[in-house]
């Protein structure tokens, strides 16, 4: 060990401070991924989300709908997304296209549910939400808490989607289950 203390020659590339440079970019390399471990944001690393179709006509022909959503559940947050798209067919082929909608034709609402040990039980919910401009998607979110508002344990998000075309189309879907500690 008494070549890791030893000074820097100052004009050569010894052996001696080769071993040096070579310990320090070891030491630097290891308190840098320290550094990206304990300063990780717990939110960001422990999320739960989902996503696919509540609502498809399929690509049998042009004009057919196709409502899609994902929902997510993590510590502190719960968070839905419906987008509205339509099948289109042109010279170039034929595609899902996003389709704008008027404001109040798409509308979203989120759940927060907590496993009781024999059952789900509601704890935190939204109103209905509505785009408030012309918009082909709508994003909702909502408070949980943290610690959350029932306290710690396993919840789920449960999210409801839907775009009006003609009726209400669209439906609700789970975002998977999650720890949240208290």
């Amino acid at each position: 060990m008494r070549w890791l203390f030893a000074p820097l020659p100052s004009a050569s590339l010894s052996f001696r401070s080769g071993r040096i440079r070579l310990v320090a970019q070891i030491v630097v390399g290891i308190l840098a991924i320290l550094a990206v471990f304990l300063s990780a944001n717990a939110a960001e690393a422990n999320t739960v989300s989902t996503s696919g179709d509540v609502y498809n006509e399929g690509t049998g022909s042009p004009g057919n709908h196709r409502i899609w959503t994902s929902r997510a559940i993590s510590h502190g947050t719960m968070s839905g997304e419906v987008r509205n798209y339509q099948w289109r067919c042109g010279p170039w082929g034929c595609y899902w296209n996003l389709l704008y909608m008027q404001p109040g034709n798409i509308t979203g609402k989120l759940e927060a549910y907590k496993w009781t040990g024999s059952q789900w039980q509601l704890c935190i919910w939204t109103n209905w939400r509505y785009n408030t401009v012309t918009d082909y998607k709508l994003a909702v979110s909502a408070f949980i808490g943290n610690p959350p508002g029932c306290g710690s344990g396993y919840y789920d998000t449960y999210f409801g989607g839907y775009v009006w075309i003609g009726a209400w189309r669209g439906g609700w879907r789970w975002s998977g289950y999650h720890w949240l500690p208290g």
